[in-house]
């Protein structure tokens, strides 16, 4: 009789785990099955979100340059005036006082203190500047803001500024030298 009771038990408890082994492993494939779509997913999206931050990146840069396009016609025609840079330059360095505690600065302490000792003496005295300061700044500018940082826009466009009235200066004078031809 106990034998009985035992064996029962036991064919009982066989059938129980066959079937638990049984989903188990149904449930194991199917989950894998599961895990192998959801890679394919994330492959996907990835892949899109790359294209997507490729495309953002492009058209940061291409609106920098079309700024920096216009800025640059308005420079030869001379129409850029020394209070327009050093008021773009005051905004810049207000700007990056805000970067000093920044835990998102994205530039190198090099940079930071390139383009802060640049706008200050610009915000001061356009004339201060170099084309080579303004083209480095214009450029840090444009990296961080293809990076996503807005800021560097502002940077971009105020190293531009720079940049152009310094040049608006050299088509005044030569136009002044040609006057008096």
């Amino acid at each position: 009789m106990i034998i009985e009771i035992i064996l029962s038990a036991l064919s009982v408890i066989a059938s129980v785990v066959a079937a638990v082994a049984i989903l188990a492993y149904w449930l194991g494939r199917r989950f894998e099955r599961i895990d192998a779509r959801f890679e394919r997913i994330e492959e996907r999206f990835e892949g899109r979100f790359a294209g997507i931050e490729r495309a953002l990146r492009s058209l940061a840069l291409a609106s920098a340059e079309a700024q920096r396009v216009i800025v640059d016609f308005l420079s030869l025609k001379g129409l850029l005036e020394r209070s327009e840079s050093e008021y773009l330059a005051r905004r810049i360095e207000g700007l990056f006082r805000v970067y000093a505690g920044s835990s998102s600065n994205p530039l190198s302490e090099d940079e930071l203190r390139f383009i802060r000792e640049f706008f200050s003496r610009v915000s001061k005295d356009a004339d201060s500047a170099t084309m080579e300061e303004a083209e480095r700044a214009y450029e840090i500018g444009k990296r961080i803001f293809a990076e996503g940082d807005e800021r560097g826009f502002l940077v971009a466009v105020a190293a531009a500024y720079a940049r152009g009235y310094l040049v608006s200066r050299e088509v005044r004078k030569r136009k002044l030298e040609g006057a008096r031809i």
